[in-house]
Order: C-alpha cells, then structure tokens, then sequence
C-alpha cells in the first residue's frame, strides 16, 4: 500500500520509517519526489548495517564488509551510516535525482 501511494502522490516531505530496511521503499520515494522536497529516513535493520547479519547486508544493501573481526571495529556505526547513505544515493540516481543529507 505504502509503496503504491508513494508511486502516486507528490509529497514535499515524506518520512520513511519502516520496520526494517528502507530499500524497499527508496524507488518510489525519489519516483515522485519534487525538487528540494525534504525526506527523512529512519532504518531499523541496524543487524544488517552493522554487519552482524552479513546474509541480511548482501541482500537489502548489496554490499558484504570484507573483515571478520571480532569484537566489532570501532567505526562500524559510522560504516552503517556511510552503507545507508550510499543506498539511498544510488537509489536517488536512478531516479535522476541528488541527495544532500542533513545531520
């Protein structure tokens, strides 16, 4: 339903915060986007960009983190946010769209 309004409906701010990953629902977001609309995004699959689910980052993110390392590295958040970041950048490019994140 979510998906399908998103496809229709013009929105100057849209806030996306699923259960779960985002992914699903970034096309459609930026589909219907109007230039300098604001979206907020919140991700709830921190497993997935934390690299503690590997299988889970391979398949919503498209990306596998190379170390093993055991405890986690200290940067990991940081390395999620870059990881959503560059999902919603490559989503917004398909799209023709830009992304300009605000902390």
């Amino acid at each position: 339903v979510a998906q399908s309004l998103l496809h229709e409906e013009h929105f100057d701010v849209c806030i996306l915060d699923p259960f779960g990953s985002v992914v699903p629902y970034l096309d459609a977001t930026f589909a219907k986007a109007p230039h300098l609309s604001t979206i907020e995004i919140c991700a709830t699959d921190v497993n997935a960009l934390y690299g503690s689910r590997p299988q889970i980052t391979k398949r919503h993110y498209n990306t596998a983190f190379l170390s093993k390392e055991r405890p986690r590295p200290s940067c990991y958040r940081e390395r999620g946010v870059r990881l959503l970041l560059a999902s919603i950048a490559q989503a917004a490019n398909r799209q023709d769209r830009g992304i300009e994140p605000i902390f």
